[in-house]
């Protein structure tokens, strides 16, 4: 019982870190305001997904509809790792927006506005710490190509594919493994969809 009520002191920064976060932030905030902020708490670098239903979370984010108010936006992706380096505009519908070891595509199809009205659709993650758990398998940045399942198919731009989701008319990759030097993961590729696609 004594355990169950003891806070660590990671646990108590972290309350009053969060605790003291402007009220104001949300989907609908500017990444400008959002993106000047330090990281808050930095979750486990990760992103979990379904064998075949998709991605579960990112970093901890959990993808949704928009629609719902759900999906992964921007300023999301700034509170937990702080300023970009970089955004940018290349389509009419797509913002890329990249952190250390993150490109992130933000889009909209069909729809124009600012790129904090846009979620997150997809991103490829090279940074080493970064690593993918589907079902009861880790793989991480780094692993060697044997780790990989035998009977992965590979894509190119996309790399090994490791997971998928329901898509007409029938599937599409969510998760790919892209093989660099020695014959190890070098970047994980993401797709997460529901952007109007």
């Amino acid at each position: 019982m004594d355990e169950m009520l003891r806070l660590s002191s990671v646990t108590v920064l972290a309350i009053v870190l969060a605790l003291s976060l402007p009220s104001g932030l949300a989907h609908g905030s500017s990444l400008v305001g959002v993106a000047s902020l330090s990281p808050v708490l930095m979750p486990a670098p990760t992103v979990v997904a379904s064998k075949n239903r998709g991605i579960v979370s990112v970093a901890g984010l959990r993808p949704g509809s928009d629609y719902l108010g759900q999906a992964i936006m921007p300023a999301d992706m700034a509170r937990i790792f702080g300023r970009p380096r970089s955004v940018r505009k290349p389509y009419r519908e797509t913002c890329l927006i990249r952190w250390p070891g993150i490109e992130a595509s933000f889009t909209t199809y069909g729809l124009q506005g600012p790129c904090r009205d846009r979620p997150l659709h997809a991103l490829k993650v090279t940074k080493r710490s970064w690593s993918v758990v589907i079902g009861k398998r880790r793989y991480s940045i780094g692993d060697h190509r044997r780790r990989l399942p035998r009977r992965a198919s590979w894509r190119p731009q996309f790399g090994f594919e490791l997971a998928w989701m329901p898509f007409v008319p029938g599937r599409t990759a969510t998760v790919g493994a892209q093989i660099g030097g020695k014959n190890r993961i070098r970047a994980f590729n993401i797709f997460i969809g529901a952007a109007g696609d």
